[in-house]
């Protein structure tokens, strides 16, 4: 499987109303996209998803905005991540820069 987590840059900041449970990381199964929202479910700031039980193998991964805003990511999305037999691949997302359409 593959665990991912979301967050802020240290001088990045949101648009009032919207936080990082707005976002969803995208994961491509061959044409067959999951979207799933990223939840803070301990309350530490790191929004995550956990896309689990995949065949091993390389997966384009992205992140859906809300409607109306661009970001830019380290690493750079789109990224294939990569699924190995029995383990748990951690992903580590930042979010660089937000801009309001």
């Amino acid at each position: 499987g593959v665990s991912v987590s979301l967050v802020l840059d240290d001088d990045v900041t949101l648009p009032e109303g919207v936080t990082l449970a707005d976002f969803s990381a995208e994961l491509d199964k061959g044409g067959d996209v999951l979207s799933i929202p990223f939840t803070d479910l301990d309350g530490d700031s790191v929004y995550t998803v956990d896309f689990l039980y995949l065949a091993p193998g390389l997966y384009p991964m992205g992140i859906a905005a809300p409607e109306g805003l661009t970001i830019t990511t380290d690493p750079a999305l789109p990224f294939d991540v990569s699924a190995l037999s029995g383990t748990v691949e951690e992903v580590a997302i930042v979010i660089t820069s937000v801009v309001e359409a």
